[in-house]
């Protein structure tokens, strides 16, 4: 659903769940938001900010940083 899906709703619900799991395709497609500037891109900061709590006073940078690292 992650790649296939022609509705971003349901691509950026699969993108939290498999973070929240831990794997790396649902931290990749977060990549992509946050680097090529989508229009769900601060969706997906608020996200990864309140899922980990560590970043939540974190800049934009650190922030992708994290998600990049955990994308591989």
């Amino acid at each position: 659903m992650l790649d296939r899906s022609e509705f971003t709703w349901v691509r950026t619900n699969c993108a939290r769940e498999l973070s929240i799991a831990g794997r790396p395709a649902g931290f990749a497609f977060i990549v992509d938001a946050l680097e090529r500037d989508r229009r769900y891109r601060q969706e997906m900061l608020r996200f990864v900010r309140e899922q980990f709590p560590g970043l939540r006073q974190a800049d934009d940078a650190a922030v992708l940083s994290f998600v990049r690292a955990r994308a591989k």
